[in-house]
C-alpha cells in the first residue's frame, strides 16, 4: 500500500452499509488516506451467490481501498501495520477483536458506539432505544475493550431522538453528529487533549441481536408498544402479523387518536374519519402502507379494494393458536 505521508492515515472497521456516510466523509477529505476494513463475502439469496457486503460495493465504487476478512489474524495484522494508522475507528463492524489486538492497537483504535453509554452496550442500541420510547440518547466514542462496549469513556455527543425517527432518520442522526465532531476528535485525541473515564456500571444495559422473529406482533400490547416496535424494525426485520394465514408486513404506521370501544383485540375496524385501524392490548394504530406476502407494498386504501373483507376481520398469528 502507497504510504501519504502528508496525511492522517485512519483505518475504518465496518460491514454496516448504514456507516457509509461517515465513511465517505472521512475518504473525501483531502487531509485524511482511509483504509476499509469489513467483513468478509458472505452468501446471499436462495441461490446463497457469494457477495461483498454493501458497504464494501459503495468502497469499491468510489475507489476507497478496502480489506475483507474473516478473522482477526495475523495477515490483517501485517496489513495494518504496513498502512501504519494513526487512529483507527471501529463502527458496527461485526467481529469480536482478541486480546492481542486491543493491546498491540488498543492505544489507537475508538470504538464509535450509538448510545449513551453504559446503557444499551451490543449490537443494537438504536432499535433498543426507539423500542423504550427514549427521547434521547448519545453517541460514545470509547477506547476498545475485550467486553465488548465497555471501553474507557473519551467523548460523549447527545442526541435527540425525535417522536417521528424510525431506525433510517434515526442512523442518519447519528452519522450526522459524528460527521459533525470527528475531526476535531481527532485533532484532539491524536494531541493527547482527551481525558478517558470508566463508564461505570450505573445504567448498565445489554442489547441482544435482533432476528426476524422480533418483528412478530403481539397484538395483546399497547399500541404505543407497537408502535415503537415498528419504529425499531422499520429497516429490519419489519413488523409483521397474520390474516388468514398469510404474513402480512405493515410497512407504514401511525398511532390514532380515536378509539373503538367494540373492536376485540386484533380486529380491524374503519374509524370515523375513514382510518383503517386495528385495535390494540391498549389503544389502536393506524395502518398506511402494506405488504402481503409475495405481493407488492401498497396503501391500505388500494389493498382494501381488492380484499373487501379485510375489515371486521382479526389480525394473528397462526402458530400460536
Amino acid at each position: 500500500m502507497a504510504l501519504s505521508p502528508n496525511k492522517t492515515k485512519i483505518i475504518f472497521f465496518s460491514s454496516d452499509h448504514h456507516t457509509w456516510p461517515v465513511l465517505r466523509y472521512l475518504a473525501q477529505n483531502v487531509n485524511y488516506d482511509v483504509l476499509l476494513i469489513t467483513k468478509n463475502e458472505k452468501p446471499i439469496g436462495r441461490n446463497q451467490v457469494m457477495s461483498a457486503n454493501n458497504l464494501a460495493l459503495e468502497a469499491d465504487k468510489n475507489n476507497i481501498s478496502t480489506v475483507a476478512v474473516s478473522s482477526i489474524d495475523q495477515e490483517l495484522n501485517n496489513k495494518i501495520a504496513d498502512f501504519q494508522p494513526a487512529i483507527i475507528f471501529v463502527y458496527s463492524f461485526g467481529l469480536i477483536f482478541p486480546t492481542w489486538f486491543i493491546t498491540t492497537y488498543g492505544d489507537k483504535t475508538i470504538n464509535i458506539h450509538p448510545s449513551d453509554l453504559p446503557k444499551y452496550r451490543g449490537s443494537s442500541p438504536l432499535q433498543a432505544a426507539l423500542l423504550k420510547g427514549d427521547k434521547k440518547t448519545a453517541v460514545s466514542f470509547i477506547k476498545l475493550a475485550n467486553d465488548v462496549d465497555a471501553g474507557d469513556v473519551l467523548c460523549k455527543y447527545p442526541l435527540i431522538i425525535q417522536s417521528t425517527d424510525q431506525y433510517l432518520t434515526l442512523s442518519q442522526s447519528v452519522n450526522q453528529s459524528i460527521i459533525q465532531q470527528i475531526d476535531n476528535f481527532i485533532n484532539q485525541y491524536l494531541n493527547h487533549k482527551l481525558t478517558a473515564s470508566t463508564q461505570g456500571l450505573v445504567g448498565l444495559s445489554k442489547t441482544r441481536k435482533i432476528n426476524k422473529q422480533n418483528g412478530l406482533i403481539d397484538w395483546q400490547l399497547a399500541a404505543v408498544a407497537i408502535f415503537n416496535k415498528w419504529r425499531a424494525y422499520y429497516y429490519w426485520p419489519e413488523i409483521y402479523t397474520y390474516w388468514q394465514n398469510s404474513k402480512l408486513i405493515l410497512k407504514e404506521i401511525a398511532l390514532a387518536t380515536d378509539q373503538n370501544q367494540i373492536a376485540h383485540i386484533g380486529q380491524i375496524y374503519q374509524s370515523a374519519n375513514k382510518q383503517i385501524c386495528v385495535q390494540c392490548g391498549v389503544g389502536s394504530i393506524i395502518i398506511l402502507q402494506i405488504q402481503l406476502a409475495g405481493k407488492k407494498q401498497m396503501p391500505i386504501e388500494l389493498f382494501i379494494n381488492g380484499q373487501r373483507t379485510f375489515i371486521d376481520s382479526s389480525l394473528a398469528n397462526p402458530f400460536s393458536q
